[in-house]
């Protein structure tokens, strides 16, 4: 069974091609004033063609996504995600725009093009079958604070996904491999074997003290540094003990992640 699932039913996969020319469309119809028009290809694209891309979808798109959604969400009265938009367009692709689609001194236009750093990323889960790309780059980097692009790739390659996600929308839930869990066990196992050994050291140290000890020949200086040796395995053992439990404790805690 794959690791994802699309919540959108595809009757079959979509072009990309299909997807850029419905943008254009959309382009086109806001920049005739049709707001009928330019709603109906936002939601054609946003609702089924977007979703239903068979493929990776290239980043000059991708950045035309965004630049349709900004516009979207600035007719809409959104600004401050609208600008975010702006931001993740240009980062995915610099394509120059269209006078009659934004003036330049427009707000989103000003933005696009005073978008110059790049943006700060966070790494996500690997998934345990297929991969993730973002905005058009394969990966477990996703944009700290802007829109993404998302799609999920099963183990040969196929979109099985595509999801344009806000600012603030978390990615769906899907199978990956636990890393951090992982990371913990691998802890509990250092730590526990590092413990057990250094407590048979304490044993054997403290068993030759007390040979040592009813020896009359044997110096208080040796027996010193018997005791010390001894004590030092025994803390040692104590605690690796408590570093295993805590990286265990953490393990259940963390859970598939």
């Amino acid at each position: 069974m794959g690791a994802f699932a699309s919540a959108v039913e595809c009757p079959e996969p979509v072009a990309q091609e299909v997807l850029e020319a419905e943008i254009e469309a959309a382009e086109q119809a806001y920049m005739n004033l049709d707001d009928i028009g330019f709603m109906d290809h936002v939601n054609l694209i946003a609702g089924l063609q977007l979703p239903c891309v068979g493929e990776s979808i290239r980043r000059p798109v991708i950045s035309k996504v965004h630049r349709l959604m900004a516009i979207h969400l600035y007719a809409l009265g959104n600004d401050e995600d609208a600008m975010k938009g702006m931001e993740a367009a240009r980062h995915a692709f610099d394509h120059p725009i269209d006078d009659m689609l934004l003036p330049p001194d427009h707000d989103l236009r000003v933005r696009y093009e005073a978008t110059t750093e790049p943006a700060e990323l966070t790494l996500v889960p690997e998934p345990r079958v297929g991969s993730l790309s973002f905005d058009g780059t394969t990966g477990r980097e996703r944009a700290d604070g802007l829109p993404v692009v998302v799609q999920f790739f099963d183990s040969v390659g196929m979109a099985q996904q595509t999801l344009y996600l806000g600012p603030r929308e978390s990615l769906p839930t899907y199978s990956a491999i636990p890393r951090k869990r992982n990371r913990l066990l691998a802890c509990t196992g250092g730590a526990s074997l590092l413990s057990a050994s250094t407590l048979g050291l304490g044993w054997a140290m403290r068993t030759k003290l007390y040979n040592k000890a009813a020896d009359p020949t044997t110096s208080a200086d040796n027996l010193d540094g018997l005791r010390g040796a001894t004590n030092i395995m025994s803390f040692t053992s104590g605690l690796t003990a408590g570093v295993a439990i805590g990286c265990g404790i953490g393990a259940g805690v963390m859970g598939e992640q």
